[in-house]
Order: structure tokens, then sequence, then C-alpha cells
């Protein structure tokens, strides 16, 4: 028996087995690649909330060292400050601020004996992190008040210490550069922090870490709040200095976390694509039995299967796209994470912005401390040095920068951006001047130059704006801490 023999007698096996294998090996990869689709959203929300706690949580952070700079304040614009004084300034403090997790506030002065408490927010036997005035204080907080007695007018914070209760604290400690005999220290309750972060937000499936670390030192304290049921799938770290310390945050996130990864709509295709290929094996196995009537219907029956196909190949495409902005801007974070200067942080931003939205020729304009003025720092397509500088209200960019609100500008007058080449000088078709708002105010503004109308314009900045923006708080941050930059918010500009 030959094979064409066997051929013609098995014909009516062999092309629903080849059916029905087919249509397996492209559900279970279709089903794959949507379930992987979904993890890469359940990744990109994680990491949005991890950025997002993370930002509340140094806003805390720094609004609890405000508190004792304004006790520096005092300490030095008075000859002599007294205990109702430093007690009423302290409960005044307290009330206006949003949060408060420095319970503990004191004031310490350097003697003939080392130092001494002089006055303190609580009494001296409520609290033993505190000494009372005649005690020496403890090796931990000395060792952190003559750190900051080297480097006046700024926060220097101490290793964890755990209290009679089992709460880990740090001292945080301020020196006036007028008066370094005079400290103010501060508990901080980080344990406390962590856990109103959770409870606030209402996080669960997450760890949390905090490393601190001081400066020059290899050894790190960590602290812990554990919420996380399950094995940890995904970790996330945001990396600071604050007060001579490192500081890492590392976010750990469980399936349980918002809900677990949506994986229904793979398991979906996967089991109905599966059920599919079954069925139309089975239809194929009986139309094969039949005349040339019944093998038109088989021709029709494999058409429908490759509809079928093609239209969740195209629901596959679709919800790819939707996703295809959320990647961008997650890779623009990244581009955007090792900056550290405005210059290159607006040139890396141009350099993936502009291409993303179609723009020919855009420029990075950033408020310059100490004035109102926004300068050019980068350009793409242009020279940085060839863009007017402007202030709030003046021209369209300054009226961009004064109200907040986004323009797109489509009969372009004389003065804004234009597309240049070797031979022409063109006007483009649509400009948009975007702002850039962190939270002390806007502080960049981006302009945008097209040939041709824009598309998507909405879509893309909404995803783009607040990785830009969050980006540039982090950096001004930083430049903060090292002595670069000095935040001002918008009613210190004016």
């Amino acid at each position: 028996m030959n094979l064409r023999i066997l051929l013609q007698r098995y014909s009516a096996y062999l092309w629903p087995a080849a059916v029905l294998a087919i249509g397996i090996v492209l559900s279970v990869l279709l089903g794959d690649t949507l379930q992987q689709r979904a993890l890469e959203t359940w990744q990109k929300r994680a990491q949005q909330e991890s950025a997002q706690r993370s930002m509340t949580l140094l806003g805390w952070v720094e609004e609890s060292y405000a508190t004792l700079s304004a006790l520096v304040a005092l300490v030095e614009n008075s000859g002599k400050v007294d205990a109702s004084e430093f007690l009423n300034a302290v409960d005044g403090l307290e009330a206006r601020a949003k949060v408060n997790f420095m319970p503990v506030k004191a004031m310490m002065e350097f003697g003939r004996n080392g130092w001494r408490t002089k006055y303190s927010s609580v009494p001296a036997t409520a609290n033993a992190a505190i000494p009372a005035p005649d005690n020496a204080p403890v090796s931990l907080l000395t060792d952190t008040l003559t750190r900051a007695q080297d480097i006046p007018n700024e926060a220097f914070m101490s290793a964890p210490f755990v209290d009679p209760q089992g709460k880990q604290h740090v001292y945080v400690v301020l020196v006036p550069s007028g008066k370094p005999e005079v400290a103010l220290v501060g508990v901080f309750a980080v344990q406390r922090m962590l856990g109103n972060l959770f409870e606030e937000s209402g996080l669960d499936g997450v760890n949390l870490d905090l490393k601190l670390g001081s400066e020059g030192s290899d050894t790190e304290a960590v602290l812990s709040e554990e919420k996380a049921t399950g094995p940890i799938v995904y970790r996330s770290s945001t990396l600071t200095q604050t007060a001579h310390v490192n500081l890492e945050l590392i976010w750990q996130f469980s399936e349980t976390f918002d809900g677990g990864v949506d994986r229904r709509l793979g398991q979906g295709v996967l089991a109905g694509g599966t059920l599919v290929s079954v069925l139309v094996a089975a239809f194929v196995a009986i139309m094969r039995r039949q005349n040339q009537r019944t093998q038109q219907r088989v021709d029709e029956a494999t058409r429908g299967l490759t509809d079928a196909l093609t239209q969740v190949r195209e629901e596959a495409l679709r919800h790819e796209a939707m996703l295809t902005g959320k990647a961008k801007a997650g890779e623009l974070s990244r581009q955007l994470q090792d900056v550290a200067t405005y210059a290159q942080f607006g040139q890396r931003t141009l350099t993936y912005l502009a291409p993303w939205s179609g723009a020919e020729v855009a420029a990075f304009f950033v408020k310059t401390e100490g004035t109102n003025v926004f300068r050019c720092v980068a350009g793409h397509g242009i020279a940085p040095e060839s863009c007017m500088e402007f202030q709030p209200g003046e021209g369209l960019a300054g009226e961009v920068a004064l109200s907040g609100e986004r323009m797109l500008c489509r009969d372009v007058a004389d003065g804004l951006l234009r597309i240049e080449t070797t031979a022409l000088s063109i006007a483009p078709r649509a400009i948009a001047i975007v702002p850039i708002k962190i939270s002390t105010g806007i502080i960049a503004v981006l302009e945008l130059a097209y040939l041709q109308e824009p598309r998507n314009q909405d879509d893309i900045l909404g995803e783009a704006l607040p990785v830009i923006a969050f980006s540039l708080e982090l950096l001004t941050r930083k430049l903060f801490d090292t002595g670069v930059q000095t935040p001002r918010t918008e009613k210190e500009s004016q």
C-alpha cells in the first residue's frame, strides 16, 4: 500500500487533526501573550502606586523637618528663649501641621558638661529618648549632635532606636548657625509614619522596607511594614537622601495587590480558542465525508475559523495599542531617573517626547531660581540660546506659565518656534505650549511645534506629563538636598 492510497484513506482524519492542532497552538500562544500583557499592566500599576506613596512619605518627612526649622528661626531671632516661649511655639507649629510624626521636641545646650536638655515638649520622665536636664544624652543622640554642630543649619538624622513600647524612632537634630551652642532635637516616629501610610492608603498585598544608612557608613538599618500575603512577585525601589542619610524605599508586591493580575482575558481566549478549534475540527471531519457540496461547506467553515482568529488577533492588537502609551511612559520614566541637571533632564525629555508626539521642533523652559524668568535649557531641532526667555503673563508661553492651562496654537504668531532647515524657515502648522507643575508650582514649560496637525496629543501628553512632573519633582528635591537648588513656592516667587 503506497503513500498516495494512505493519504486518500486517512485524509478525512488528517485535515481535522491539523485544524485542531493549529487552533490549539494559536490559542495557547495568543492566551499566553494576553496574560503577559496583563502582568505588565499590573506591574505598571504597582510601579505607579509605589511612586505615589513614596512621594507622600517623603513629603511627610520634609514637613516634619519644617517644625524644627521654625524653632531654629525662633532661637536665632530671640535674644533668649524661655520655657513658655519655646512650648508655645511648639504648640502653635503642631496645631498648624497637617501631619505630626515628631511628637517630642526639645532644645538642648552645649556647656562644660557637654550637651544637656534645656526645654522639652514633654516631661523628661514621659519619654526616655530625651534625657532629664542633669543627665547626659545617650551616645546615639550625642553622636548626632556632634555631627550637626559641625555643619550648622542642616538637619541630621540618627540611626533608629527602639522606645520602651517597642516602637522604632530616629533623632533629627538641627543646630542654628548663629548659635552653635544650641540644638533643636526631634524624636521622629518612623514606624508610626509607615503604619499611617498603609492605613491612609488602604494598601494590601504590599510590603515596605525602609533602609536608612548614614553618609560614609556601610551600615544600614531596615524598618519594615508588612501587609503582603503570599510570595512576592514584583519589587520597586526609590532612593533619595535626606538629613544626611541615604534613604531607600523598597516596595514588594504580592499577587493579591489591587486584586491581582487580571488573567481572565488570556484564559478566556485560550479556553474559547481551544473550544472553537475542537468544534471546527469535528465539523471538518463530518464535512470531509460528504460530497462536493459538503466540501464547499467545509471551505466556508475554514474561512469562518480564519475570520474568528483574525478577530481575536485584532482584539489583541487593540489591547496592545492601549498598553503602548503606558509602556512609553514607563520608558520615559526610566530615561529620566539618573539625570543630574535641568539641562540634561530637558534634553532627555525632548529627545524621547518629540518623536513620540510627532513634533519637529521642541523647547524646554525652566524657571530660574530666585526669579520669575523662564529660560530655555534644552532644545530639539533648535538651539536653546536662540529661544527667548519670558516671565509669567508675557506672551503665550507666559500666559500658560501664569494660568497653568495647556494651550494649542494653530495661527502661529511671529516670535514662537519655527522649523528651520539649511534652506527654509517654516512656520509650524501648530504649537502646543504645556506647563509642568510640581508641588511648589509651575516650574517648567514645554513648547512642541508640528508641521502637521498633531494626532493623539491629549492621550500622549496625558501619559507623559505625570511622569515628567514626578521626575522633575524628584530632580528638584535632589538638587535642593545637595544645595544646588532651593525649591520655591509660587507665592514666594511673586
